[in-house]
């Protein structure tokens, strides 16, 4: 119960952020949906099968994403520039990386940590990461490695 308390307020506040409207009504099923989904993470849970985990210190990793962003999108802007003067599409590429490898909570936690925060910039997103090998598929539209960060 302490954990369906803990969750309902950001989960209420996130909703109001994504629908962006201020009504009554939203703020009801902003209510009850912020409670659905504390109520539904909090059963997961505690059956155990969330299998992930996570660290504080991965959070150091946001200053760089944050850089990743704006490099990328002065990065996406130049291609942009370039294809609408030229009339020449740019393409991307595939790329290989190596991370994070293994099975149980942590390295899965990582692997989700990546994937969702690296792929925060325009220029370079994380389409799979293996467990097994830990070998990331990227797609960068202009490879640099600053627009890489955390992966």
């Amino acid at each position: 119960m302490l954990r369906v308390l803990l969750w309902w307020p950001p989960l209420f506040a996130l909703w109001m952020l994504f629908v962006g409207e201020w009504s009554w009504l939203t703020a009801v099923w902003g209510a009850a949906m912020a409670l659905a989904a504390a109520v539904s993470a909090s059963l997961v849970i505690e059956e155990g099968l969330l299998d992930a985990r996570g660290r504080w210190s991965w959070c150091r990793e946001l200053g760089a994403a944050t850089t990743a962003m704006v490099v990328d999108f002065v990065i996406v802007m130049r291609v942009l520039t370039a294809s609408i003067a030229t009339g020449r599409r740019r393409v991307g590429t595939f790329r290989e990386d190596t991370s994070a490898a293994g099975h149980g909570p942590v390295p899965s936690g990582r692997r989700a940590w990546v994937a969702l925060v690296a792929t925060w910039s325009p220029n370079c997103y994380v389409l799979d990461i293996s467990p097994e090998t830990g070998r990331r598929l990227l797609h960068d539209l202009r490879p640099d490695r600053r627009s890489e960060r955390p992966s």
